[in-house]
């Protein structure tokens, strides 16, 4: 039974079937994240902080966390060179998957939403032919080229 703090169901919708470039980029995004949300939808704030098996850190709030920051640090601080710390685990020590025993479930989907529509904001103006560099996160790439390819 659905209750006022089970998490907003997601209108959900799949990408046009021909679109350029561009639009089918970032259609499949919308599709990619408003899943993850979808599969929040109508799970109260316990199902949400829930691991599947107790070995293991994975939850759909840790998901939705790790998504927020994920946003965060690809779009404003890698491409648009925006000076932020990461919301929830700024030491890269996995706090975004842990810590969840007293997070706020509203306010971390919220912050998931607002940070999309502050990616967005981010890589408006930027080619798809633009390189957006590393910020040393991922030792094994220096580079992300718009195909999404390590160089």
């Amino acid at each position: 039974m659905a209750t006022g703090n089970d998490a907003p169901a997601v209108d959900r919708r799949g990408p046009a079937r021909e679109s350029g470039e561009r639009r089918a980029l970032e259609e499949w995004l919308d599709f990619h994240r408003d899943t993850l949300l979808w599969k929040c939808s109508g799970l109260n704030p316990g199902q949400l902080k829930q691991r599947p098996v107790p070995s293991s850190r994975l939850s759909l709030l840790g998901l939705v966390r790790h998504m927020t920051e994920v946003e965060r640090l690809w779009f404003r601080m890698h491409a648009d060179h925006q000076n932020l710390e990461l919301p929830y685990d700024p030491e890269s020590e996995s706090a975004d998957f842990e810590d969840l025993e007293t997070a706020d479930v509203a306010a971390n989907l919220a912050a998931y939403r607002d940070e999309i529509d502050a990616s967005k904001v981010a890589v408006a103006d930027k080619s798809l032919e633009d390189v957006v560099p590393s910020r040393g996160d991922h030792p094994e790439c220096t580079s992300m080229s718009a195909g999404s390819t390590c160089t």
